[in-house]
């Protein structure tokens, strides 16, 4: 037999082989879903915005894992947090992927560590971050969390009308001194400025289908003048620029201050072994993906705090009820009150679960294909963890559109065994969950146990009405409103006076 017979022969068999296993998998159905139409699939019917209230609305139609396929890419939706619990942390070694995003690659965020692939990169990186971040380690940043929190409460006593400025400069100066050892007073600070410009163009560019380049990749390698691109192009030069300086910039602070800092850390042991334990490039991209995560998510929730008290004043009422039986009115709360109170408590995780940051975390992709109770996950799914869905399911949060801390006790007035989802599931989860738990909650304690907010008044006295609304984009915070903001009473005022945060800058921190 010639050489290209047998090669002939060996396609045909190989074809043969793929067109078989082929037909034989898909004897398994898909999970249920919207039905498409030939060729597009369901591209008219992703949601242009706010895409976890449709899936949610999916999920009741079709139940808790929705199937739809757009251009060939097959999008798996989890609706509860049982099928989560299930894929993607039981079976984390097939769904701790990430789906190759195409604006990532035009607009420069494929470095951060969460969009990565999941191999021996992404490894690496986390790695890095976990020995700062991790669970054991979380009590060790209580210092510098606390001394912000402090710094907070003057803020606001002293402008409480720009509670947001405020909320943006808590975790700010937070992540910039632990990341970069770099003091930041107010939000004028050209490296906040500079991270906050960076941050807003990339959110709202994860989600497959939120653009016309992640629905179409191939179009990225059009030319840059095409017309329907062009802006698109734009605009991730753009990111790309800043990106680059929001990198290289407190990087390079962290080099010219006597304060210790993560990166000086990182710097130190790569002088010690005479080599490049962790290259530059990637302390200088995992301490903006850090900072950009940090900053986002703590701001969102800061945020939905003050909308929540606003709409529910009977359980702010509660919880600072809790505080003056357990602490009094003579000194602030710290991270040793916490087991003391369980409503206060209640009320963090509340607020977690009726808006949480993330309503639709960051998608995973399958590395092979899955069986799920005879449904096909086909390999290479995008996978879709609908945390909206999973707080407002009413077989878990009954009433799930109130209010409620109370479903996070028993009757004894003691906490359940239950945290709402907000940090991902499986090997994705956020490795500075810990850390974010922490820097929220004594912010919220600290605001609880001071300020009272109410609705604000108009020029005639009467309220300004606030309206439930929160703005679209992987992290989803409320649209600006007003408040008014006083302090509880003269003692309350007194204590915030008398307690400015600590100095860290000869502060031995928080380092081995």
């Amino acid at each position: 037999m010639s050489d290209l017979l047998q090669t002939s022969v060996l396609v045909a068999f190989a074809l043969g082989i793929t067109i078989y296993l082929g037909k034989k998998r898909r004897r398994l159905p898909y999970p249920p879903g919207p039905k498409g139409y030939p060729i597009i699939g369901n591209l008219l019917d992703i949601p242009k915005g706010f895409q976890w209230i449709t899936y949610t609305e999916w999920a009741k139609k079709y139940g808790d894992i929705v199937y739809i396929n757009v251009l060939g890419a097959h999008l798996v939706i989890i609706n509860s947090e049982e099928i989560a619990d299930e894929l993607v942390e039981r079976r984390s070694r097939n769904y701790s992927d990430r789906p190759d995003i195409a604006v990532m690659h035009m607009n420069g965020w494929q470095v951060n560590m969460g969009l990565k692939h999941y191999g021996n990169e992404w490894r690496r990186d986390r790695r890095v971050l976990h020995q700062r971040f991790r669970r054991e380690a979380a009590s060790t940043l209580h210092p510098l969390e606390l001394a912000k929190s402090r710094a907070l409460l003057q803020n606001v006593l002293r402008n409480p009308k720009d509670f947001e400025g405020h909320f943006k400069l808590y975790p700010s100066a937070i992540m910039f001194y632990l990341l970069y050892g770099h003091q930041v007073e107010s939000m004028e600070d050209p490296l906040v400025n500079l991270t906050f410009k960076t941050i807003y163009l990339f959110s709202g560019s994860v989600f497959p289908g939120t653009n016309i380049i992640n629905v179409f990749p191939a179009l990225r390698h059009l030319p840059k003048w095409t017309p329907v691109l062009k802006d698109v192009h734009d605009l991730c030069a753009k990111n790309r620029y800043l990106l680059g300086k929001m990198q290289s910039i407190p990087f390079d602070s962290a080099q010219d201050t006597a304060v210790q800092s993560w990166v000086s850390e990182l710097l130190e042991k790569n002088a010690v072994k005479g080599e490049e334990i962790v290259p530059e490039a990637v302390i200088k991209a995992l301490g903006a993906s850090t900072f950009a995560a940090a900053m986002e998510t703590m701001l969102a929730y800061m945020m939905t705090y003050v909308l929540a008290m606003i709409h529910f004043p009977e359980a702010q009422k509660r919880a600072q009820a809790e505080i003056d039986e357990v602490i009094g009115n003579e000194r602030l709360p710290n991270f040793e009150d916490r087991a003391s109170l369980p409503y206060v408590e209640a009320l963090f995780r509340e607020i977690f679960r009726w808006h949480g940051p993330a309503p639709l975390g960051v998608p995973h992709s399958t590395v092979e294909d899955d069986i799920y109770k005879g449904y096909l996950i086909p390999k290479g799914s995008i996978i879709i963890t609908n945390q909206w869905a999973m707080w407002r399911d009413e077989r878990v949060y009954p009433e799930a559109d109130n209010f409620r801390p109370e479903r996070f006790l028993n009757s004894n007035g003691g906490l359940i065994d239950r945290f709402p989802p907000n940090f991902g599931f499986g090997r994705r989860a956020c490795v500075g969950k810990s850390m974010a738990d922490a820097s929220i909650w004594i912010a919220l304690v600290s605001m609880l146990s001071v300020f009272h907010i109410t609705k604000a008044k108009d020029a005639s006295g009467n309220d300004v009405e606030v309206p439930e609304l929160f703005g679209d984009g992987i992290v989803s915070q409320p649209l600006p409103f007003e408040c008014s903001i006083t302090a509880r009473h003269e003692a309350a005022k007194q204590l915030v006076i008398d307690n400015p945060p600590m100095k860290l800058d000869s502060n031995p921190m928080f380092f081995d």
